[in-house]
């Protein structure tokens, strides 16, 4: 990266205190005690400042998202509650840091300063929020933020305090609102641990009855809101759980709830993700009773034709991204077949990653989790952004050993695994489906030769699945010590593109089921120059 695109960007930032815990807005005065809400939502917008294409290969094709285009659609909505003297809220569901270059290059900067625009009642922080570290993530939210954030399970570890205000109270037209953050519980699996020193997320039940019950004792609201980073299966227990919440607008899954679901008296709804999507609920709010009287849903597309995207945003979101695009313009290498995801499983892109991986670093086995895949590509010409945007974390690359034996016994966790198959070059594994777990690997071979169950195997793979192998392998993290090299996910993949210059796309399955004939052939790219991480 160029040295001088950071202060260039970090010059525009603006430094402000936050807003108060509890916040009134005058409304004019309605007679009847039945008033109309409206949730207006969205999560997991993943730094997606520009806009994107839908079908991108289909004559129907168009252009969504982009901040400058979601803030008037934002905009679009307060105004029409406002006109029609209806009570409203804007929520954010968490992780708008992480995802495309500017994000990285400002550690999450850019993202409070176009959130700060587009001026939200409450946020929760997602786990993404922590991915360029906890003490850094905290200091933003709380002296960047002009907007609230909430989160009433994030505290920290020494002194189980809040992090953030776990709820706050909101009264507009007439309605009082308490709304309640949460952030996902799996925060430590999810995470680098150096990422989240002195940080608990503690489990949802430990806190929602006590912040209910003081709610209630307290402020007496005439409904009670989720706002969520926690994932839609997780809200539909809540709700399960908890008739008191009339709506949780959710997040972390980036499901795409077209109308929000019912459980009991409660509703559940979530946005998808990269802004392409706002949640919009419409509650009937019996004041005097509290209740529930009206819900309907939906979500409206931001689509970038229907509405003229807002002037001052599309000027801040140009300052920040044209001089990424310069930097990262550069077309280094063309593909020939789509790079395509498979939800959680395998895929050709993951193929081509972990393989490059195992090349250049020098290892038996190359492991790339799925789940750090973000973003397909279409065959055709490779920018550096591209890798940027498929590998935005910035991990390191790291080096372990294990036996024979553990690697069988971690092929066999992974089979197991029902949420995340990680894409695995240098080995081929003919395995049972019928069979029970544990006892599936029916053949394993590394380097096209049976393993040899007492013979030490070298393995490479990213920071984060190297300081989770318990979860992803079921290795006991403390017998299999980290080698940590000078490369950085994106960086590296940059110069395997550069070197091959090609690339066939060719889909290549580490494994295949009991009765399947055809065995995976070895991709293999040339090596690739090493450079220092940058």
């Amino acid at each position: 990266m160029k040295p001088l695109l950071l202060p260039a960007i970090c010059c525009l930032f603006v430094f402000s205190a936050c807003a108060s815990p509890e916040q009134t807005i005058q409304s004019a005065s309605q007679n009847s005690s039945v008033k109309t809400l409206r949730v207006i939502h969205w999560n997991d917008f993943h730094s997606q400042n520009v806009p994107f294409t839908i079908k991108p290969r289909d004559a129907a094709a168009y252009s969504v998202s982009g901040s400058a285009a979601f803030k008037t659609y934002l905009d679009s909505l307060r105004k029409l509650s406002e006109q029609s003297s209806e009570a409203y809220i804007v929520l954010n569901g968490g992780d708008d840091f992480q995802g495309t270059p500017i994000s990285s290059i400002t550690k999450g900067r850019s993202q409070i300063l176009l959130m700060n625009r587009l001026a939200p009642d409450a946020v929760v922080p997602g786990n993404h929020e922590f991915d360029y570290g906890g003490e850094h993530a905290i200091r933003l939210l709380k002296s960047e933020a002009t907007f609230p954030v909430i989160c009433a399970n994030l505290v920290y570890h020494d002194s189980q305090k809040n992090v953030f205000e776990p709820y706050r109270i909101i009264t507009r037209a007439g309605v009082k609102m308490a709304v309640i953050g949460l952030l996902t519980n799996d925060l430590a699996r999810l995470s680098l641990s150096e990422n989240i020193k002195n940080l608990d997320a503690l489990p949802y039940d430990d806190v929602l009855p006590k912040i209910i019950s003081e709610i209630k004792s307290l402020h007496q609201p005439d409904v009670i809101i989720v706002v969520s980073h926690i994932g839609l299966e997780e809200d539909k227990l809540l709700a399960e759980k908890y008739p008191e919440v009339m709506f949780f607008a959710g997040g972390h899954s980036h499901t795409a709830v077209k109308t929000p679901v019912k459980v009991r008296n409660s509703y559940v709804g979530q946005a998808g993700s990269r802004g392409q999507f706002i949640g919009e609920a419409m509650l009937g709010v019996d004041t005097a009773a509290d209740t529930l009287t009206m819900f309907s849903g939906k979500l409206i597309e931001v689509r970038t034709a229907s509405l003229a995207p807002d002037a001052a945003i599309q000027a801040l979101v140009d300052s920040l991204e044209k001089p990424v695009e310069q930097a990262l313009g550069e077309v280094i290498g063309e593909l020939k077949k789509d790079w395509k995801r498979q939800g959680g499983r395998p895929s050709n892109l993951g193929a081509w990653e972990s393989e490059a991986m195992r090349k250049g670093l020098g290892t038996d086995i190359g492991i790339q989790n799925t789940g750090g895949l973000r973003k397909d590509l279409y065959a055709g010409p490779i920018k550096v952004r591209d890798l940027w945007e498929i590998n935005p974390f910035g991990n390191a690359f790291v080096t372990f050993s294990l036996t024979g034996a553990e690697l069988k016994k971690a092929i066999e966790w992974q089979l197991a695994d029902k949420s995340e198959l990680c894409d695995m070059s240098g080995l081929y594994v003919r395995f049972d489906t019928t069979a029970a777990e544990g006892k599936r690997v029916k053949e394993l071979q590394v380097g096209g030769a049976p393993v040899d169950e007492k013979k030490i195997y070298t393995a490479s793979t990213n920071n984060y699945v190297g300081t989770h192998l318990q979860n992803f392998f079921g290795l006991d993290q403390q017998k299999h010590a980290l080698t940590y090299t000078p490369y950085s996910d994106h960086d590296f993949y940059i110069e395997a593109v550069r070197n091959e210059k090609i690339i066939s796309g060719d889909n290549v399955l580490w494994y295949v089921a009991e009765g399947m004939d055809a065995k995976p052939q070895s991709v293999t790219p040339k090596p690739v120059k090493k450079s220092k991480q940058k």
